[in-house]
């Protein structure tokens, strides 16, 4: 009869240590393309909610107010969910409603939002035009030159990796650096 050989309790710890550290290792790997997957479909959302605002309203966006989440908030029905304005890497919280009187931009949202030229917004009057794109561009996209060829910085939502940009037309792309046609203003930098 052969004697038998068990795990000793320190054998196992050692093999579960080794496990968590590859975990803990890959892990950020793994996250990240998915992250950057649902702040993709966050601001698809954000354009298909444009694109109902605008069915009802004549073609027009919501672009009045100086705060990208009260803008958002004028589309609130055709939205659904406040955590749409919350990109998941970012360490922003979502408002606790559109109707929350106390949510800011600067804590609320992930996202910048074009400014509204005096004429206001017309949806997809200009498809190419960007409505929405990741918080964290490196430079200034919102200056007199607009954001043009930018990179996005580390302290941006996906780091410098590039960002998520929602067009006139209501498909989101992500980019490496800022597209051609950065607005010249915008809100929420």
């Amino acid at each position: 009869m052969h004697p038998r050989h068990a795990f000793t309790v320190i054998e196992l710890l050692v093999v579960i240590a080794i496990i968590a550290v590859l975990v803990a290792l890959l892990s950020p790997g793994i996250h990240s393309p998915t992250r950057r997957i649902q702040c993709l479909t966050n601001l698809k959302q954000i354009g298909l909610a444009c694109a109902a605002y605008a069915g009802d309203y004549a073609n027009r966006l919501p672009c009045g107010n100086d705060s990208v989440f009260l803008n958002v908030a004028l589309m609130s029905n055709h939205l659904g969910s406040v955590k749409t304005l919350v990109c998941p890497p970012s360490t922003k919280k979502p408002a606790t409603g559109f109707n929350d009187t106390r949510a800011t931009d600067a804590a609320n949202v992930s996202y910048t939002q074009q400014a509204a030229p005096s004429t206001g917004m017309t949806w997809q009057a200009n498809a190419n035009a960007v409505l929405f794109w990741d918080q964290g561009v490196a430079g200034n996209p919102c200056g007199p030159t607009g954001g043009i060829g930018l990179s996005w910085a580390a302290t941006g939502n996906h780091k410098t990796f590039g960002g998520n940009v929602l067009f006139n037309d209501g498909h989101a792309a992500f980019n490496n650096k800022t597209p051609t046609n950065m607005p010249l203003g915008c809100l929420n930098p």
